[in-house]
């Protein structure tokens, strides 16, 4: 292990701490002294039985809290890490790490968010191999020339096959865009240029990890942090656009085919050519859910209908509207309104209008 030591300037702020040459805060550093700390870790240093149990201990130590499912078919596991990171470390702290490694799934659920509550974000960045992320109910599978964001601070699993190499990036919490805090995209847009200007500046950092001073990681880190950040308002304001268009073609297909008691959110999103979860975070921007946005038009043409079609049944008036039954059309018009459909239908009704 090296390490360099390099007493932080005072910034504008007056407080000690690491700056950028335009005398900001290095990000999550407000310490009078860092240091530069490049870590090698590998699974070779101990004895084959002991292996899982170090790179066990070895990864928490980087990452916090997580639950360990290894392939119980092999006989050995294998892994290394390259670590860059200042001293002293907090897993909220910038750092990158990468490494190699042999199958194995990762799991932080609820239980030990309570325990190490550490909030911060996770940039993948896959160089062999996939790495299979979930979180918030969304799943996919990154390769080499993706990147993709995890929070920290939910529940997450990241899984991936033998001889997977991958920079992981720690990217602290506080600098993060409102939006992307809770539930970032766990795949980036690709073909950015600001995105490979990150990776190529993580490989430039871990091929230069023995000869960095304390002074050059910071410098690195802050303008890394600031590209990331950029990138991810940028990622943000596609998305809304995205959104809005998913949210207008959705209200369309709705207006369209909302007396179509089959009609599900599942199928909107079919037909619509996204996933359910895009659909259903489109109309959130909204303030609104593919169910409700179907109830709602629903509702709608049965008061039309229960005003402007005196022959109509109220139960035929459900099943006209998209509603699969009767009941569930009373139980959908009681959570809105205070008064019955018949008695809704009797007070708007116009004279000589007769009752069904």
């Amino acid at each position: 292990m090296r390490a360099t030591a390099v007493r932080a300037p005072r910034c504008a702020t007056g407080s000690a701490s690491l700056c950028d040459s335009r005398g900001r805060l290095y990000r999550g550093l407000p310490v009078d002294e860092v240091r530069y700390e490049p870590v090698t870790g590998s699974t070779r240093e101990v004895s084959t039985a002991d292996r899982r149990d170090f790179w066990t201990e070895h990864v928490r130590a980087n990452h916090g809290a997580l639950d360990f499912r290894f392939d119980s078919s092999a006989t050995d596991f294998l892994g290394n890490t390259h670590v860059l990171r200042l001293a002293p470390y907090q897993p909220t702290r910038f750092q990158i790490i990468d490494f190699t490694s042999g199958p194995v799934r990762y799991v932080r659920d609820a239980a030990q968010l309570r325990r190490d509550p550490v909030c911060s974000a996770r940039l993948l960045i896959p160089r062999t191999g996939e790495l299979a992320v979930a979180q918030s109910g969304e799943a996919v599978r990154l390769r080499p020339g993706q990147l993709g964001l995890m929070s920290w601070g939910r529940p997450m699993r990241l899984e991936h096959g033998d001889g997977a190499r991958a920079w992981i990036v720690t990217i602290p919490e506080e600098v993060l865009p409102p939006k992307i805090k809770d539930r970032p995209p766990l795949r980036l847009r690709g073909h950015s240029a600001m995105l490979g200007t990150v990776a190529a500046m993580t490989k430039e950092m871990t091929s230069n990890r023995e000869t960095l001073t304390a002074w050059e990681f910071g410098q690195l880190s802050s303008h890394l942090i600031d590209i990331v950040v950029k990138a991810l308002i940028g990622e943000t304001m596609s998305q809304d656009r995205q959104y809005d268009e998913i949210a207008a073609a959705a209200r369309a297909l709705v207006a369209a085919c909302a007396d179509d008691p089959t009609v599900t959110p599942s199928y909107l999103a079919e037909r619509l050519g996204c996933s359910r979860r895009q659909l259903e975070r489109a109309l959130a921007s909204q303030q609104t859910s593919p169910a409700a946005l179907l109830r709602a038009i629903r509702l709608q043409r049965a008061r039309e209908r229960l005003t402007r079609e005196p022959y109509r049944t109220v139960a035929d008036v459900a099943f006209a509207s998209g509603f699969l039954s009767r009941g569930a059309f009373e139980r959908a018009w009681a959570s809105e309104f205070t008064e019955s459909p018949g008695r809704y239908r009797r007070r708007t009704r116009t004279p000589g209008q007769l009752e069904r």
